[in-house]
């Protein structure tokens, strides 16, 4: 996987503070999808970095939770895989829930194409105000089943 950060100090500096991979032509990357009440909680290991985020189903739409934001996705179908398209994203702090506007809203965007043994994701994460402060691209292939908590 080919790990990319920002450009500019800022989107460096909030990339480090939030403990993403550090850039890096590639990067050696394990994703475990594991059953969970009411969803899938996605564990990725890229390199030496653990990224988790919990996924669940809402409205027709695709809840992603990592840390205490959520994003909802529409997926769209595409001739080439699967693009998430981000609708909205969701500040949460226990249990009070506060709607981002689109101008303080973090935005993702993703695409995974599926491959003849595998598929090939791309996703890439910006800040408002701030721009890009993540992308990682690449091939992902199956090395085994699990799904324990």
């Amino acid at each position: 996987m080919q790990v990319s950060w920002g450009d500019g100090m800022l989107a460096r500096s909030l990339a480090w503070a939030l403990g993403f991979p550090r850039p890096a032509a590639s990067v050696s990357v394990v994703l475990r999808i594991l059953t969970v009440a009411g969803g899938l909680r996605w564990v990725r290991q890229m390199g030496s970095v653990l990224l988790t985020s919990t996924q669940a189903a809402s409205n027709g739409l695709l809840l992603e939770t990592f840390g205490v934001i959520v994003c909802a996705f529409r997926l769209l179908p595409e001739s080439a895989g699967l693009r998430y398209l981000q609708q909205y994203a969701v500040l949460r702090l226990g249990s009070l829930q506060l709607r981002l506007p689109a101008w303080a809203s973090p935005r993702v965007a993703a695409l995974v194409v599926p491959t003849a043994g595998g598929a090939r994701t791309e996703v890439e994460i910006a800040a408002p105000l701030i721009g890009r402060v993540l992308r990682y691209e690449g091939t992902m292939e199956p090395i085994a089943s699990v799904d324990r908590p």
